[in-house]
């Protein structure tokens, strides 16, 4: 997670790190003025809501929000794809090189 932080704010991006979904759902509610990006992986430690989930419930709470999700291996992009949340989902695979990553967050903003 710090390497993609701090690729994104070589970027020109602010970044709030964060633990998980919960905590980042808390997040969306106390921030005022919104968030305009959330970088969520799919899969979350048990008992937490998974990147699909959450993109939904950050949907539902913002609908200019924008959610680019990223999963472990390619294969899981077919979770995604079968998802409701696909529509407005911008999917990445995690990347070794978080600079490159970054780089194509930033790109999907424009």
């Amino acid at each position: 997670r710090v390497p993609l932080t701090l690729a994104l704010g070589k970027a020109g991006l602010t970044v709030v790190p964060l633990a998980d979904t919960t905590t980042a759902l808390d997040v969306l509610d106390a921030a005022p003025g919104g968030v305009h990006l959330a970088v969520v992986s799919l899969r979350q430690a048990p008992g937490k809501p998974h990147g699909i989930a959450f993109a939904l419930m950050m949907r539902s709470r913002d609908e200019a929000a924008r959610i680019v999700l990223l999963v472990d291996r390619p294969r899981d992009l077919k979770a995604v794809d079968r998802s409701d949340a696909c529509a407005f989902v911008g999917t990445l695979v995690q990347d070794s090189d978080k600079a490159v990553l970054a780089t194509e967050i930033v790109r999907r903003l424009e």
